[in-house]
């Protein structure tokens, strides 16, 4: 069975974010959409309508994107036009109140976030934000999901890609977008022959795992021994420590890093909120970045999210200095004046005030920790966390 799927996107503005989705998008579902138009943009309903009904024949699933700025409109003509009931599931809502605050009820935020059509395919993070939902006639699918740059791929890679496979028996990998940041990442560095060093921490095995899948990546990274310990250093520091010994210790131009998780607490479940932080050196600066789990992700989604959240991290920045290159240095200032220490004063600048709250927290092996949790389980002996460190 050939399984065909279009993409509609309502209300999002053309921007640099927006083009970059549509490369993903085409990328995720090569071979399932049509050529010329895989993703098809409009300003809004009212403009797409003469093509709307069009769109569904001989289609199996229709992905319909709307902008979050105008979300509970177009949800609430989607739910008119098939004569849909929203209504707010308590658990979404609790987890939308946890995130925003309280709500009217029938308001537009109620609407935009935690509104879902009873009995249907609910599509939704942990934070209750933008919740979509799936509508089936048949074997055909009509999804609504928010368009947003990072929201909508993880939803996407988390559950309606997964659904989409159980429904029709398809085969769509969940790791698409990864590849995607990884193969440009491996394009960039091979167009200048560059190497970027890779700190050695434990959650590098991701990384070298997303890496062996783009065929010519692999050799371009150089994973490092991970020498730097943590000991008493903020999280944020310690991560541009790491990166920056990726790019000193074989003299590559670039390197980067992965932290295990930060969390508060004793325990980690699927609702303990983690935060990794990614580091990138290049010859002017390091950059350091946070990324949070969302309540209810689990551990093995969550780095895997990062990794990606990794090799975009370092596209732009590669990119970035290449573009610096190509214009030329007009300052002429000597690489020299960013030495290491500077270099990890300008990270932890750059997110001390979001580090604030994990710098007492618990520092965890994140991969393992599926692997110690079903070992306590047979065991019957609870580890403290940072027995894993």
């Amino acid at each position: 069975m050939e399984i065909k799927f279009k993409i509609l996107t309502f209300g999002a503005r053309w921007n640099s974010d927006t083009a970059q989705l549509g490369d993903v998008l085409r990328h995720m579902f090569n071979g399932y959409l049509p050529k010329g138009k895989e993703v098809a943009y409009y300003e809004s309903v009212t403009e797409a309508l003469p093509e709307f009904s069009t769109r569904f024949q001989g289609t199996h699933t229709v992905l319909l994107l709307a902008d979050t700025s105008d979300y509970a409109h177009i949800k609430s003509l989607l739910a008119k036009a098939l004569h849909l009931q929203l209504q707010s599931l308590p658990e979404i809502a609790k987890n939308t109140r946890n995130t925003i605050g309280d709500f009217l009820s029938g308001s537009d935020e109620m609407i935009a976030h935690c509104a879902v059509p009873a009995g249907k395919k609910i599509f939704c993070l942990g934070d209750g934000l933008y919740a979509g939902f799936a509508v089936t006639a048949g074997q055909q699918n009509l999804i609504l999901l928010p368009h947003h740059k990072d929201r909508t791929v993880t939803l996407l890679n988390q559950q309606v890609i997964p659904y989409l496979n159980a429904f029709y028996g398809c085969r769509i990998p969940t790791d698409l977008s990864c590849r995607y940041y990884a193969g440009r990442l491996c394009e960039e560095l091979r167009s200048y022959d560059e190497k970027m060093g890779v700190s050695g921490t434990k959650t590098s095995v991701f990384i070298r795992n997303a890496a062996e899948k783009i065929p010519g990546l692999l050799p371009m990274l150089r994973f490092t021994p991970s020498a730097e310990t943590r000991g008493k250093l903020p999280p944020v520091e310690y991560a541009a420590n790491l990166s920056i010994a990726a790019c000193e210790l074989e003299g590559n131009p670039y390197g980067a890093a992965m932290t295990s998780a930060f969390f508060t607490g004793t325990e980690v479940t699927v609702q303990t909120e983690k935060c990794v932080y990614l580091a990138f050196t290049d010859d002017d600066d390091t950059d350091v970045r946070e990324v949070r789990s969302v309540n209810g992700e689990e551990i093995s989604e969550f780095l895997n999210r990062c990794t990606e959240e990794l090799f975009k991290f370092a596209l732009e920045k590669v990119k970035a200095m290449h573009k610096k290159a190509a214009a030329g240095d007009e300052d002429d200032e000597p690489v020299a004046l960013f030495s290491p220490g500077k270099k990890v004063l300008l990270a932890v600048l750059t997110v001390l005030t979001m580090a604030v709250g994990f710098c007492a927290s618990y520092f965890v092996t994140d991969y393992m920790i599926d692997q110690r949790e079903a070992q306590n389980a047979q065991t019957g002996i609870t580890q403290s966390a940072q027995d894993a460190e």
